[in-house]
């Protein structure tokens, strides 16, 4: 007589979900694996260098003069570009990473940081001994770490930096150094540094003049006050504030030309006014020149009103010229008051602020934010190295801690505190106008929010990761925060959030999944992302991945780059790195696959379960599949089961899908899903009310999902074989 046996369909397999009581067909770890279209769990890929380790050479000079390349001895190995240059100096790590863009993806570049301090574009032309360029200042000097620096230092693995696109040019903030500015070409200042100097103005006999006509300044018959202002323009368009007004320049055209004390007979004269300017910092292109209207005080009207017309319109300037060039120094100013432009006011213009730490363009404006006080300034529309002295937002409400970060949405602009998140809604013509979304959630970290698409805003918080729902166009109260990481429970109580500004992230569109790089238990730099699949909602994990960036190429290939922050020397990643196309991360090792299910409850907790045997559905690019199986919550295992696929339905002639080397006239075949079956047993366990499998394979595989087998109830309710199988019954 058999045992009855009851089976289990498992089916299909979900991601992490570590609370008490969850569906079976959930897991409580997955590690190295990614969701895939075929609904299934197929183990994630890894990651190769950008440029490859290359052979070192040196020259030799022969003795007739010949010079040969022939391998260097110092080295008994492959040579990493990112370890050692051609000079055998340490090339500092990679701390930062992004990904700029011109004219629809025809000219690209990959700009990053070094912890030397060193700004540069990975230029594939060089590879693979040095596949670099360092970026290059308006002046000629380059960013070397010794001309020009980044704040940086070797213990600093991970740089605050913070990009922001506008146009064709990318503006590059981190809170410490000169904002920059970056079109393609080379590095110069974002904005002006201050104000100009102040002009100075005066008038000689030589430039008086008496056709009044067409050209000269002030009036014939008349007192004359005037002063000038100056602005600098650099070649991206954007103008600095105007300088202090220069000293008042007069003259009196009541008298005759030759200064007499009589009243003049002829109708007069004007002036040309000459006016000194000052020269601007490099990266400025031109200068612009303004001027004040007539402030004669004068008399008007019976009633002895005395309108002082320096103190009323002293500060309003009108247009005058531009001066295409940073060295003319004298100017001589002929233009007829009918002559001259707009209206131009002093507060239109400000500076670049100071210690700007977030940038985010919305609206053509750009916004930015220092990190240390509750205050985001934002510029003119247009303009976004001109800051207006009035421009600025101020959220110091009852969340006093400072920002954490800058994002623009279609509908607003978010600013984000530790606890808090405000919005600024609007438009340069109407005006911005600024609204508390939120005074208790926050975020921890601004590179962790992104715009996952049929899903939301998600942000990493202090108790983990939540997405803003709804629409930000019209009103705040149609929006809702809904907490995405209820499963990851275990995960997030090991989360160092005291390091969570160097958290990074990125969304992979390729395999559909935001990643987040986290740092667990007392670890101060992240080595572990946690992935969420937004087409079907589920959470996984890849391990091993020190990244001190991450960013999504913009062109056809959709690429995920990272730079490596790691140590060669301890089997780490170091350079830059593409992910995907390879099943080993960097040749330090293939990318080992682990699903774990549940804790899996049979029935009631009154009844046990005999297991007898898993079978799983896979799609095996290994040979073998390895199982171990835990009971009742007892991290000991209870058995390990190894079996062996056996490829009924393929042929092994036939290699798998990736690994063919083109124009060899091989062919690959799709595997599909075949059964292992795998024998267990817990009798020497005791009762079992609670199982948990763990599949792992140091290969690629891909998992489908799982049939599990067992007693469940008495052993005494048998099956009698020959009623089973058939045949005569003997009494």
């Amino acid at each position: 007589m058999s045992i009855k046996t009851t089976k289990f369909l498992v089916a299909p397999l979900r991601g992490i979900d570590q609370r008490w009581d969850t569906r079976p067909n959930q897991a409580v770890n997955i590690e190295n694996m990614t969701w895939s279209d075929q609904d299934s769990w197929r183990s994630s890929q890894g990651y190769r260098a950008v440029v490859e380790n290359f052979e070192p050479t040196k020259e030799v000079e022969q003795e007739d003069g010949t010079v040969l390349v022939v391998p260097d001895d110092d080295y008994n190995s492959l040579k990493n570009p990112y370890d050692r240059d051609t000079q055998n100096v340490s090339v500092p790590t990679p701390n930062s990473i992004f990904w700029f863009s011109q004219h629809g993806s025809s000219l690209q570049w990959l700009i990053y940081e070094d912890q030397n301090g060193r700004l540069l574009h990975f230029n594939g032309s060089k590879a693979p001994e040095e596949p670099y360029t360092l970026m290059q200042y308006t002046d000629g000097t380059k960013f070397d770490g010794q001309s020009r620096s980044r704040t940086a230092s070797v213990s600093q693995k991970i740089a605050n930096t913070s990009f922001a696109m506008y146009g064709n040019n990318v503006y590059i903030v981190n809170g410490q150094d000169a904002p920059l500015v970056f079109d393609g070409k080379k590095l110069s200042r974002a904005g002006f540094a201050g104000q100009p100097n102040r002009p100075e103005a005066f008038t000689t006999e030589k430039t008086e003049i008496t056709d009044t006509d067409t050209i000269g300044v002030g009036f014939a018959n008349s007192e004359n006050k005037f002063k000038y202002a100056v602005s600098f323009v650099n070649e991206r368009g954007q103008e600095s504030r105007l300088s202090e007004a220069s000293g008042t320049v007069t003259w009196d055209t009541t008298k005759d030309p030759g200064f007499s004390t009589q009243p003049a007979t002829e109708p007069g004269y004007v002036n040309m006014v000459c006016v000194r300017i000052p020269t601007g910092p490099p990266g400025t292109v031109a200068r612009r020149l303004y001027r004040t209207v007539n402030l004669v005080t004068f008399i008007e009207g019976s009633s002895v009103v005395t309108l002082d017309k320096e103190k009323l319109f002293g500060q309003e300037f009108y247009y005058v010229t531009e001066i295409q060039d940073n060295f003319t120094r004298l100017y001589v100013d002929g233009a007829s008051d009918f002559d001259v432009g707009a209206l131009t006011l002093p507060q239109d213009f400000g500076d670049f602020p100071n210690n700007v730490k977030y940038a985010a363009v919305y609206q053509n404006t750009m916004f930015v934010a220092s990190g240390m006080t509750s205050e985001v300034f934002f510029s003119g529309p247009l303009n976004p190295e001109n800051f207006p002295s009035g421009n600025v937002f101020n959220f110091g409400d009852t969340q006093s801690s400072e920002i954490t970060g800058l994002y623009a949405t279609r509908d607003a602009l978010l600013v984000f505190k530790r606890r808090g998140i405000y919005i600024i809604k609007g438009n340069p013509r109407d005006g911005f106008r600024g609204e508390t979304l939120s005074s208790d959630l926050g975020c921890s970290c601004i590179e962790s929010v992104r715009e996952l698409p049929g899903v939301g805003l998600v942000f990493l918080a202090h108790d983990g990761v939540y997405v803003l729902e709804g629409t930000l166009a019209v009103s705040s109260y149609e929006t809702r925060f809904v907490k995405l990481s209820q499963g990851l429970r275990n995960i997030f109580k090991r989360i160092n959030f005291e390091h969570a500004e160097l958290f990074r992230s990125v969304i992979y569109h390729r395999d559909r999944e935001y990643w987040l790089t986290v740092a667990l238990d007392e670890k101060k730099e992240p080595e572990t992302v946690i992935k969420f699949n937004y087409e079907v909602g589920v959470w996984s994990v890849y391990t091993k991945f020190n990244a001190a960036g991450m960013i999504e190429g913009q062109d056809h290939r959709g690429y995920l780059f990272f730079a490596g922050n790691g140590s060669l020397s301890i089997g780490e990643a170091k350079g830059i790195f593409v992910y995907g196309s390879v099943n080993t991360k960097n040749n330090l090792g293939s990318v080992s696959s682990v699903y774990e299910t549940v804790n899996i409850p049979f029935n009631n907790v009154y009844e046990n379960f005999s297991p007898a045997r898993v079978q799983a559905r896979v799609v095996g690019y290994g040979n073998t599949l390895n199982m171990s199986v835990i009971t009742n919550r007892d991290p000991t295992v209870a058995t390990t089961a190894d079996g062996t696929q056996q490829r009924a339905l393929e042929d092994f002639n036939y290699p798998v899908y990736g690994t063919v080397i083109p124009n060899t006239g091989l062919k690959y075949k799709e595997h599909r899903p075949i059964i292992v079956r795998m024998d267990i047993s817990t009798m020497h366990k005791g009762p079992v009310n609670e199982l948990r499998l763990r599949f792992t394979c140091s290969d690629e595989m891909e998992i489908v999902s799982y049939m599990l087998e067992g007693r469940v109830g008495s052993s005494r309710d048998v099956i009698n074989l020959t009623r089973k199988f058939g045949g005569s019954e003997t009494r």
